[in-house]
């Protein structure tokens, strides 16, 4: 919403002032800022193994392989 209006003040609670956001309310977007944190962490490792799997794959030509290519598969 913040993004929207270009108002950086309501990111975190759309109320002048923090009005009505509870101690409740307060914890509640704690542990879901924290959980979508951990959450961006998880998918950028994941991410980032993918890379480095990918990064490690050869394509070869079928042809110029002849028979070696099963023996180069299994290393």
């Amino acid at each position: 919403m913040g993004e929207l209006f270009g108002d950086p003040s309501c990111v975190t609670w759309w109320l002048p002032n923090d009005g009505r956001f509870t101690p409740i309310l307060q914890n509640i977007r704690a542990f879901a800022d924290e959980r979508n944190a951990a959450a961006i962490s998880a998918q950028t490792e994941n991410l980032r193994e993918v890379r480095h799997v990918f990064a490690k794959m050869q394509l070869i030509d079928s042809e110029e392989a002849g028979a070696s290519a099963p023996a180069e598969i299994g290393q």
